[in-house]
């Protein structure tokens, strides 16, 4: 029998259009907060090669989806930071349910995520797909330089931090 697991409380803004310009803050953490990625020493991110997978598959990501900015992000052992801004899209359109946006935050994490699963099985030479990821992520609408500002400054600092928020 399969164990229930509790159902996150959906954090998305309900009328808001997650393909609409703006810049957001992601965080995508690994299935069981496992190290996927790496280690830190002394306060540095020591990228192993699946580290070196995530943190070039995140850049590939912008040159893959041209209406969007990729700005300051971290690949961390058991999670990635991120600032994305969305260039292009309509600011005041709200998608109805049976629309299927390419071009929504959740359509560039899924393509990333899946990317990253797909380069390490291949990296790793792996018969199935490994469970690197969560199933979902956070994200956050960034409002304004100062909270933006504040983000960017946390994502860069967060190798220094870790003895004290390793997303526990």
């Amino acid at each position: 029998m399969k164990k229930h697991q509790p159902r996150r409380p959906n954090r998305r803004l309900r009328d808001h259009n997650y393909a609409s310009v703006g810049t957001y803050f992601l965080t995508l953490v690994t299935q069981n907060r496992a190290h996927w990625f790496g280690r830190i020493v002394q306060g540095d991110m020591q990228l192993n090669n699946n580290g070196c997978i995530a943190h070039e598959a995140w850049q590939a990501t912008a040159n893959i989806r041209p209406e969007i900015s990729l700005w300051a992000f971290v690949v961390m052992p058991n999670h990635l930071h991120a600032l994305i801004h969305i260039n292009i899209g309509t600011e005041n359109e709200v998608p109805t349910k049976f629309t299927s946006p390419k071009k929504t935050i959740g359509a560039i994490v899924r393509g990333y995520k899946g990317m990253v699963v797909r380069q390490i099985r291949a990296a790793n030479q792996l018969e199935s797909s490994p469970k690197v990821w969560q199933a979902n992520y956070n994200e956050r609408i960034v409002h304004g330089k100062t909270a933006y500002q504040n983000i960017r400054y946390y994502i860069q600092t967060n190798p220094q931090r870790w003895e004290k928020d390793r997303l526990k």
